[in-house]
């Protein structure tokens, strides 16, 4: 891990939490002044919270995957455990959300669910997904955290509820705890939103009803994940195979080169008349008058 401190730390978000038992600064690195996040725990006193912390930071520090979010150093052994993350300033995918061709949604949910996918295969679980809780870096996704800034992740072990209503599954309403096949309700949920620009309601989640023009490939993943029971769900290994098959046999967009515009008949007027003004005087003073 590499060694730094961190300078000008200010509370993030006017002073709110993330979402959870930590506290959230931006600050510099002191090595290389780049703005980075430090996440405290706020309960620091507490055991199983400390416990908690501890394993996110293991999570995040594993690199499961380049779209998740990664940690860049922490302390564990702190009075006020804490952790860093890199500050991604392009913002939360869900200011796009209704905003995306068919061709988007499906090349940006195909990002997202190979990150989900790889978390999965480490048996790790996220908790929480939504479009605010995947961050634009460039052209590429980074799942993240409850505030969708860069500040964390509610990546669990499957030890507790969680989500957010809307992308909660029905069995996390009925007091299950978080699972894989929650995280792929909330998925399909987060598809539904970024194609119609709808927040999701939980329950029924057909995209064309709100937007006509849904591909129907899309449409059909998005009912697929969002089955009302967990084991109907698919996985997401198989939902990523699914956007990334169906984003592939989508025509490219073609790119016209416009046509010159068409001469102005006006202009073309005065041009032939200052044209003949000119040949006029030309005459003229080949002649001497």
């Amino acid at each position: 891990m590499e060694q730094f401190s961190v300078l000008n730390l200010r509370r993030l978000d006017g002073g709110r939490r993330d979402g959870g038992f930590g506290e959230v600064y931006l600050g510099e690195r002191s090595d290389t002044g780049v703005t980075v996040i430090v996440k405290y725990l706020v309960e620091g006193g507490i055991f199983e919270y400390r416990e908690q912390f501890a394993r996110e930071v293991r999570v995040l520090a594993a690199a499961v995957h380049p779209g998740v979010v990664r940690v860049l150093g922490w302390n564990l052994a702190d009075p006020r455990p804490f952790y860093v993350m890199p500050y991604i300033r392009g913002g939360a995918l869900s200011k796009h959300a209704g905003n995306l061709s068919n061709r988007d949604v499906l090349a940006w949910g195909a990002q997202i669910a190979t990150a989900l996918a790889a978390m999965h295969a480490q048996e790790l679980i996220h908790g929480d997904v939504k479009p605010d809780n995947v961050l634009m870096d460039g052209a590429e996704l980074r799942v993240s955290d409850p505030l969708g800034n860069g500040a964390g992740c509610t990546i669990s072990f499957g030890t507790k509820w969680g989500g957010t209503p809307g992308y909660m599954s029905p069995e996390l309403l009925d007091g299950w705890p978080i699972s894989k096949e929650a995280d792929v309700f909330a998925f399909g949920a987060t598809l539904f939103h970024l194609a119609t620009g709808t927040h999701p309601d939980g329950h029924v989640l057909d995209a064309k009803y709100h937007r006509a023009n849904v591909d129907i490939e899309l449409h059909n993943i998005i009912l697929a994940c969002a089955a009302p029971q967990p084991w109907m769900r698919p996985t997401m290994a198989q939902v990523h195979q699914r956007l990334v098959a169906r984003w592939s046999a989508m025509p490219k967009p073609q790119v016209r080169v416009a046509p010159p515009p068409p001469p102005n008949p006006i202009a073309a007027l005065i041009g032939v008349a200052a044209v003949a003004l000119l040949g006029v005087g030309i005459a003229s003073v080949l002649s001497g008058k």
